[in-house]
């Protein structure tokens, strides 16, 4: 795994877990993340893999995600 999957996926986790609170608590509006299937994580990961990526592997290969950092990028995001 590589360092910048490691701070990308504690950024979405810090993201997650802080747009979590306000819409729970301070909105008051329906569960971000309130059943075993959070789409919220897995939209993101789909957004990435469609739109990112693509545009990532336009500066360069080595720009491009791999796999194995995606997965950590989602790991990381659903533990909160």
């Amino acid at each position: 795994m590589s360092f910048r999957a490691l701070i990308l996926g504690l950024l979405g986790a810090l993201g997650i877990a802080g747009a979590g609170y306000l819409n729970d608590s301070v909105l008051r509006l329906t569960a971000l993340v309130g059943n075993h299937l959070p789409i919220s994580v897995f939209g993101i990961l789909v957004l990435w893999v469609i739109a990112a990526n693509p545009l990532l592997g336009l500066l360069g290969a080595k720009w491009r995600f791999r796999q194995g950092e995606l997965a950590l990028i989602v790991a990381l995001m659903l533990t909160v």
